[in-house]
C-alpha cells in the first residue's frame, strides 16, 4: 500500500513538473513569435508569417466573414469555372442563428461492401466560411460538383438540412452561378 502512494506522488510530480515544462516551451515560442501573453491563444495559420507579418501561405477556402456589424453582408461573384453557396444558418426549431461557427462543404465517403456511407472533409482543402452574427455564409470559389453541409465546432460535426426536414442537404454547386440556399438548420449540439 506504502509503495503504492510513493507511486502516486512521484506520478503526480512528474505531471506537474512536464506541464511546467510545456508552459515554458509555449511562452519561448510566442515570445519568438513576438506575442508576450502567456494566455494567448495557440498559434494559427494567420499568425505564423514573415518579418512583415505577411502569411507564408494562403488557404483558398479561408473566407472567414468580418466580425463587425456595420460591415454589410457580400456574396461573392462566381467565376466563369467556379459556383457560390449563400444562406443562413440556424439551430433547429429555433429561430436562433448559428454565429461565427465553420461551416463546411463535405463529401459523402461511401463504404464497402455498402450501400451505407459517412461523411467527411478536410480541413484545409474542403470549401469553408465561417458564419456572421446573424448566421449568413457566402463561400466563394467553389469546384463544381456535389457538396454536403456540415457544421464544424470542437462539440462536433452536424449536418445540415432544411426546416422541415431531417434529410441532409446533398447540393450541387454550378459553375458561374451562385446557389442560394435560404434558411437552412442543423440541430444543436449537447453536452452530456
Amino acid at each position: 500500500m506504502l509503495e503504492r502512494i510513493i507511486l502516486s506522488c512521484f506520478l503526480v510530480l512528474f505531471i506537474v513538473l512536464s506541464l511546467g515544462a510545456c508552459q515554458q516551451t509555449t511562452n519561448s515560442v510566442e515570445t519568438q513569435l513576438g506575442r508576450s501573453n502567456p494566455n494567448s491563444s495557440p498559434i494559427s495559420q494567420s499568425s505564423i508569417g514573415d518579418d512583415q507579418g505577411s502569411p507564408l501561405f494562403e488557404d483558398p477556402y479561408d473566407q472567414t466573414l468580418p466580425k463587425s456589424e456595420s460591415t454589410p453582408f457580400v456574396v461573392p461573384t462566381p467565376e466563369q469555372d467556379t459556383g457560390v453557396v449563400t444562406g443562413q444558418l440556424s439551430y433547429s426549431g429555433t429561430d436562433d442563428p448559428v454565429m461565427n461557427n465553420t461551416l463546411y462543404l463535405g463529401f459523402k465517403i461511401y463504404l464497402t461492401p455498402g450501400p451505407d456511407y459517412t461523411y467527411g472533409f478536410t480541413q484545409h482543402g474542403s470549401p469553408r466560411v465561417t458564419t456572421d452574427d446573424e448566421g449568413r455564409f457566402a463561400i466563394g470559389g467553389i469546384t463544381p460538383g456535389a457538396y454536403i453541409v456540415l457544421l464544424w465546432s470542437l462539440s462536433g460535426t452536424s449536418m445540415a438540412h432544411y426546416p422541415e426536414s431531417s434529410q441532409e442537404l446533398e447540393i450541387n454547386v454550378e459553375a458561374g452561378k451562385v446557389l442560394d440556399l435560404g434558411r437552412i438548420e442543423v440541430i444543436p449540439f449537447t453536452d452530456k
